[in-house]
Parts: structure tokens; sequence; C-alpha cells
């Protein structure tokens, strides 16, 4: 199957006579995604993270239109909301997730996306942020698409259920689909990521391997990300003694 192919996607603002202000909130952007591989999406809050993710669906905010292409089949794209608002407030989990299944998949595969009996049988406003999380993930997954984009799939989840979550999606792309995946915590995002893509402003700053990181050759914002991170305060507080 062909790459996923952004080319110069851009979110700008539309004048009151319907012409292209100057307002952007999303500089161009462009990248390749190939199946079998786990792009990450990192940035501080405000970068630009989700509204890409949304602009990869064909979507934009009100007053804001898309420029540039976005060339996938778009009935391929799957997508693992941040907003639990997405939910339908009247049905189970369980309906939901049948709603999601592809033809010929049954209440089996549901199992096997890792969400328990009890909380398929809860509704919207009985679920925790974790669990609501869970269930944003599993939906886009059951989907069976080609492509998945998992925004900010970790918030409200402790540290040991999101480093299983980041492995699933590792595993999805290692099972062929192509997966980004947004998320403002690269300590996580750099163990299962081929690729991070960083964001600043709406602005795109590099696209990088997370080696990069590593071995101190990411740009200056990159390295802050990393640096701020508490688990290296210690190191970087070491390496000023």
């Amino acid at each position: 199957m062909a790459p996923l192919i952004v080319d110069n996607l851009t979110v700008s603002a539309v004048s009151t006579l319907g012409q292209q202000g100057g307002k952007r909130l999303l500089a161009p952007v462009s990248l390749t995604l190939t199946r079998g591989e786990l792009v990450g999406i990192i940035g501080e809050s405000g970068s630009g993270k989700s509204l890409l993710a949304k602009a990869l669906m064909g979507e934009a905010p009100p007053g804001y239109r898309l420029e540039g292409q976005v060339s996938c089949d778009q009935q391929q794209l799957a997508l693992a909301a941040q907003d639990s608002r997405v939910l339908d407030p009247l049905r189970r989990v369980l309906q939901q997730l049948r709603r999601r299944l592809p033809a010929g998949h049954n209440d089996s595969h549901i199992a096997g996306a890792g969400l328990d009996a009890k909380l398929c049988q809860y509704f919207p406003h009985q679920l925790s942020g974790g669990m609501a999380k869970r269930v944003l993930f599993a939906q886009a997954q059951l989907q069976q698409r080609q492509w998945l984009i998992a925004d900010e799939p970790c918030t409200g989840l402790d540290v040991k259920a999101a480093d299983k979550l980041y492995q699933q999606l590792r595993a999805l792309a290692d099972d062929g689909r192509g997966v980004l995946a947004i998320s403002h915590n690269l300590r996580q995002l750099v163990n299962v990521a081929d690729r991070l893509v960083v964001l600043k402003s709406g602005q795109l700053v590099e696209i990088i391997r997370p080696q990069a990181i590593f071995m101190g050759q990411a740009s200056a914002y990159t390295m802050a990300l990393w640096h701020a991170l508490p688990e290296n305060w210690r190191r970087l507080n070491a390496k000023v003694a």
C-alpha cells in the first residue's frame, strides 16, 4: 500500500470575505508515513499537535480552513481522539465498540483489545479519565484501519499503564499498520518511535530519529523538552557539577 503523504498541510484563518486570512494556527507541515512505522508528534501544550491530528482527518476549527494535501484513503484512517466527549453518553461501552467492528468480527475481538467485561458495561459518565482513554484507543484499534492516529492516548494513565499502551502502539506498527502517536511526553515516545516530528507554536521544528536526542544532536528546543523531564534533572545537574 502507498504511504501516507502530507504535503504542506496548513490551517489558516478565513476572512469575512471568504478569502485567506493572515493568521495561521499551523504552518506548512510535510511528512511521509509508511506502514510498519510509528511516528511520534511531540511539543509543549499549544504547539499544534492535536490540531495536526484533526487536520489529517480533514477537520479544521470554525473560521479556519485547511490547505495542502493529505494523500491517502480517508476510509483507512482511524483516530483515537483526545476528548472523551466524543463517546455517546446514552450507550454502554460495549454497544459503542460493536459499532466500530468491521464485518465478520465479533465480541471476541473486543476482548482482544484489552477491555474487561465489567468496563464494557459502563456508560461514559461512569468511566475514569484513564478508562475513557482505553475505550477511545480500543475504538480506533478495532476498526482495523491501515493508519491510526492516537491523540494524547496516555493522559490520565499511570506510568505502567501508559508504557503498556505505547507497547500496543508499537505492536500495531510492527504488525504492518502506520501509527502516528501524539504526546507531550517525550520519555514515552523515544522508546517506541521510529521518528519524531517536533512542533512549536504551530511550526515544524524538525523531524528526527530518537537517537539524535540520545546523542545530543537534536535542536535546542527538542533538547530543552528532553532535559525538562524530571528523570533527566539529576543527570543534567551531575554534568553541570
